[in-house]
């Protein structure tokens, strides 16, 4: 009889144990279920904009916020909301509502190298309990299961990098008359008004200008 009691009593501190951790697994899990959905990468050139899409249908009483996780090292995570943005906090950001998904997409105009990190949306919900401490006023948050990696390319603006490519020769449409740039020869010129009876042969001179001729369009 003492050796039966002797061996309940482990059984009963394993299954104890196993209940626990069963409750440890379940909290962990619940806690990471706003980042356990599909990640999307988004890479942009620096100055240019983007629209990081949301997954939250917002609903009657609730509000639409934005959360960013920074890539970069010792700074804390960022909340964008309604009221920062009428506050104009964030000058570059906005929320554009979108009428097919019920959702808020985040809009970033001249993205830099300070907006990168991971964004995801949630919708805020302010609940009120009333107990033997008084009236509280709490926020719950409902996340997305989609979070966008925002990373910004090396190098300039696509339209940056073409401009002043063509200065050899080039045309302008201004209404209907065509303004074109050719390029003269000074010193050609001026041997030429110096020896007009002569023939000679024209030298290439690497230094030009440019002369304006304005035609019109018939």
């Amino acid at each position: 009889m003492f050796s039966s009691t002797s061996r309940s009593a482990p059984v009963s501190e394993m299954e104890t144990s196993r209940v626990a951790l069963i409750a440890l697994v379940c909290v962990v899990f619940s806690g990471q279920k706003r980042i356990s959905g599909a990640e999307v990468e988004t890479r942009v050139r620096r100055g240019d904009d983007v629209t990081l899409y949301s997954d939250c249908v917002w609903k009657s009483g609730l509000y639409p916020v934005w959360f960013r996780n920074c890539s970069h090292q010792n700074q804390p995570r960022l909340m964008i909301s309604y009221s920062d943005l009428m506050n104009e906090p964030f000058p570059r950001y906005s929320f554009v509502f979108n009428v097919s998904t019920n959702g808020h997409n985040l809009l970033i105009k001249n993205v830099t190298e300070s907006d990168e990190g991971v964004y995801y949306c949630a919708l805020r919900e302010n609940v009120i309990t009333n107990d033997k401490d008084g009236i509280k006023n709490r926020e719950v948050f409902h996340y997305g299961n989609r979070s966008t990696r925002l990373s910004v390319l090396a190098g300039e603006k696509a339209d940056q990098r073409r401009s002043g490519k063509r200065q050899s020769q080039r045309s302008d449409e201004v209404g209907e008359d065509e303004v074109c740039y050719a390029s003269l020869d000074i010193q050609n010129l001026e041997k030429k008004k110096k020896k007009k009876n002569k023939k000679k042969r024209v030298q290439h001179s690497d230094f030009s200008t440019y002369s304006e001729v304005r035609t019109e369009r018939r």
